[in-house]
């Protein structure tokens, strides 16, 4: 350690070495001017060579009291730096300094605004740890949602595969119901044609030759008529199933409005989930505390992008795209096949198979 005061000081460092030796108490001598008043608040520090401020003080020791009237003001005054406090490195350059008490009132300002700048910087970061406990909660609502709404998605799309396949099996039930009523019209006729040619034959002609004709219409005659009971069953049970079938078809259509109204109160829910979480996401500005003393660590809080930015979501598949913008989303969105109707995503469909999906909501 040097000393470096001129001719103009008020307080002269005496007796100091070009250098200390290590792990040993430091005796550092000064004298007063004459018309230097000291002050109990006085202290003397040892800073490192380069120093802009008192703040930057390596360690200080209060000055000796004055309780001595008769003290030569010139004579040697001592400040003992225990080896514990000195720097514990051998290569730097340290000096003395002399602070009077205005120096004082500077450090304790200092000091001050020391303390709270770090109770700011402790309101911030309960501040940051609370919106980011509560972003949390909302990504976990988020994916909640989302789970959600694939899984009334893929039973939504099983619903009306369903549907299609009940439609579809309603149809053809229609269609051979046509046919046995076609079919049974035409026995009809017939045994009408058999009945007729049956009253006009006589008892002669059943005792003649043409008895075994006349038997052999009666029997047709029967089995016709027994058809024509099986058919009227079958008919009625076709009848009976096609009613079930319609009955199964309104009941999917209640099911399937009810999951799009389900779909649609999900999707709203999401979008203003994704709005919370993008206003969540906007943090308090930096602050940065410097010009501190060595032994009050730096406190500085930096806004971190990658966090910062708000991760936007696809509004139909809900597949998010962090660091992309709005329009690259939109791109994305626009590029899905969607109904308009249900809103189910469509993009594995064939362009008729699409189509017909969609005009059946209209049936």
């Amino acid at each position: 350690m040097y000393n470096s005061t001129d001719a103009f000081s008020q307080v002269a460092f005496k007796d100091v070495p070009q250098s200390y030796p290590l792990a040993t108490t430091i005796n550092c001598c000064y004298t007063l001017a004459a018309h230097f008043q000291p002050s109990p608040r006085d202290w003397v520090g040892i800073f490192k060579v380069g120093w802009s401020t008192i703040k930057d003080y390596h360690t200080f020791m209060w000055v000796e009291s004055c309780g001595d009237s008769n003290q030569e003001p010139s004579s040697t005054r001592h400040a003992y730096f225990k080896e514990y406090y000195l720097p514990k490195d051998d290569l730097d350059f340290y000096q003395f300094c002399y602070v009077n008490s205005s120096g004082q009132e500077e450090v304790e300002q200092s000091d001050r605004e020391i303390a709270a700048l770090k109770d700011e910087a402790h309101r911030i970061r309960q501040q940051n740890e609370e919106l980011e406990t509560a972003l949390r909660e909302e990504r976990r609502e988020a994916a909640i949602l989302k789970d959600k709404h694939d899984e009334l998605a893929s039973e939504l799309y099983s619903t009306k595969q369903q549907h299609e396949r009940l439609l579809s099996t309603w149809q053809e039930q229609e269609e051979e119901i046509q046919r046995l009523k076609e079919m049974l019209t035409h026995m009809n006729n017939q045994v009408e044609l058999q009945e007729q040619n049956l009253a006009e034959c006589t008892d002669s002609d059943r005792k003649g030759d043409d008895g075994g004709l006349l038997l052999q219409i009666e029997l047709q005659l029967r089995e016709a008529q027994a058809l024509i009971a099986n058919k009227d069953a079958v008919i009625e049970e076709k009848n009976n199933l096609t009613a079930v079938l319609k009955r199964h078809n309104q009941e999917l259509a209640q099911e399937n409005q009810k999951l799009t109204d389900d779909m649609e109160e999900l999707r709203k829910t999401l979008d203003d989930l994704q709005k919370r979480l993008t206003a969540r996401s906007v943090k308090p500005e930096a602050t940065e505390m410097c010009d501190i003393s060595d032994d009050t660590p730096v406190v500085s809080i930096v806004d971190n992008d990658e966090q910062d930015q708000p991760t936007l979501m696809c509004c139909h598949c809900l597949e998010s795209f962090p660091g992309s913008t709005r329009a690259e989303v939109e791109c994305h969105e626009r590029n899905h096949r969607v109904c308009p109707f249900c809103t189910l995503i469509c993009d594995d469909m064939e362009q008729n198979v699409f189509e017909d999906h969609v005009y059946s909501h209209e049936m």
